[in-house]
């Protein structure tokens, strides 16, 4: 597992640092740009919930199916 990916996952959950769902982001973009499947997945679901980023559906859509290629 990518470990920028992971740092994210620690920001959007809250473990072991204060939730903070803009950091995750950061995190999830750094290691989308590395390929990581988990991370492209996670930034829909940011995107389709509206943590920490404005909800957008069109964003969501196209981050999941960048998982699913």
């Amino acid at each position: 597992m990518n470990s920028m990916f992971y740092v994210g996952y620690l920001y959007d959950n809250g473990r072991g640092v204060l939730q903070d769902y803009k950091k995750a982001m950061e995190w999830y973009q750094k290691a989308a740009l590395q390929g990581s499947p988990n991370a492209m997945d996670a930034i829909g679901k940011l995107y389709d919930d509206g943590k920490g980023v404005p909800q957008d559906y069109k964003k969501a859509v196209e981050w999941y199916s960048k998982v699913r290629r």
